[in-house]
């Protein structure tokens, strides 16, 4: 009988504090609310204040990024595919997760906004964006799908972003 390799360690991974998302947490109106998890106040003075920084040295160092570009976004696509149309959001590579997704209304209203048209803004791409954002942080890009129906965010959650 041959000798078992003795099991390799797993290194430990510093934990990450967010906000996690709870069905039975989500408000008392349940699925299909409408009303998302509000912001952390503390994230979003956090993210106020790097979304500053963020900007200043953009400015004083004169790069070339988009207008709205900022500590957790660093652009948009808009897309025609078969389906309709698809807004590609891009994370910034150094975003500080934490902080984006404590804060993810406050990242919609100041960084995706005004990277796209309103045509598409409205409560179904936010809810959208702030699933990815708090579900799907890794994936590169968030694609938000103006065919998604407006289920609320409860319910947006429940079909992994794309209800």
């Amino acid at each position: 009988m041959a000798a078992q390799a003795e099991p390799t360690a797993v290194p430990k991974v510093a934990p990450v504090s967010v906000r996690p998302f709870d069905l039975g947490a989500a408000g008392s109106a349940g699925i299909g609310s409408l009303t998302p998890p509000p912001d952390d106040p503390a994230a979003v003075a956090e993210y106020l204040e790097l979304l500053d920084e963020f900007r200043s040295s953009n400015a004083n160092a004169n790069m070339v990024a988009p207008a709205a570009a900022g500590p957790c976004l660093s652009s948009a696509v808009v897309k025609g595919v078969s389906q309709g149309t698809t807004v590609a959001v891009y994370r910034s590579t150094s975003a500080p997760r934490t902080v984006c997704v404590n804060a993810a209304q406050a990242v919609y209203d100041n960084e995706y906004k005004p990277l796209v048209s309103s045509t598409y803004e409205g409560q179904k791409w936010r809810d959208q964006l702030v699933c990815h954002i708090a579900n799907a942080w890794d994936k590169r890009p968030w694609n938000l799908d103006s065919w998604r129906p407006n289920v609320g965010y409860p319910a947006t959650v429940a079909a992994q972003c794309n209800p």
